[in-house]
């Protein structure tokens, strides 16, 4: 007895544009250059807030600068990622992904504008505690993402899928650098908190999956 194959669907790049799965598509492009945007944007905050300018004192004559990093600090921010992905663990199937998601992008932004605050008020301690808190709610969310696109696309889209929305992500983590350098670090927070609030409105437009 020879089992008849059945037909396969390509998964086609215009296949994500078809009308059963363009809504789905374009959402999670604009979650995942949003995502990318923040995180990428929130660690490159913390590397100029835990730093100083130094003039390189082993050569008078040396006209480059350098910087002089708070490493302690670094490394308590850098540490809220692993916290942040083992409440995701956790925490994911009771809470649910959209649910989980909206909380993380919506209090992460609101905390890189607490930690910009705090640090234009110099006060070091609520600084560290905000951008701690940023990281390990951003990474959360980031998380969950990588999880969701698999879930939400079928089988014959899902590599495509997941592949054209990270490369959206890639294009938020390239356009990040120019928007932390150039801006005043009050107003870089009041920009993360607008993309947040826009991306947990977003994301709650994709359907809960399991």
């Amino acid at each position: 007895c020879v089992l008849k194959e059945e037909p396969r669907e390509s998964g086609t790049f215009l296949k994500l544009l078809s009308p059963k799965r363009r809504w789905a598509t374009i959402i999670l492009w604009i979650v995942w250059f949003s995502v990318a945007f923040m995180y990428y944007g929130n660690v490159l905050i913390e590397t100029l807030l835990f730093s100083s300018d130094s003039d390189d004192d082993d050569d008078v004559s040396s006209t480059t600068v350098g910087y002089s990093f708070d490493y302690s600090d670094l490394a308590i921010t850098c540490s809220a990622e692993y916290v942040g992905t083992t409440l995701v663990i956790l925490t994911i199937d009771s809470l649910g992904r959209i649910p989980t998601q909206a909380f993380s992008y919506l209090c992460g932004g609101a905390c890189i504008l607490g930690t910009a605050l705090s640090y234009t008020y110099g006060n070091d301690a609520l600084t560290i505690t905000f951008a701690f808190l940023a990281r390990m709610l951003i990474m959360s969310g980031y998380c969950v993402i990588w999880l969701g696109t698999a879930e939400i696309f079928t089988t014959n889209v899902r590599a495509t899928g997941h592949s054209t929305a990270n490369a959206l992500g890639k294009m938020g983590g390239v356009i990040a650098p120019y928007v932390v350098e150039d801006l005043a670090t009050n107003t870089i927070g009041w920009i993360m908190l607008t993309v947040a609030v826009i991306t947990a409105i977003v994301v709650l437009q994709l359907p809960e999956t399991r």
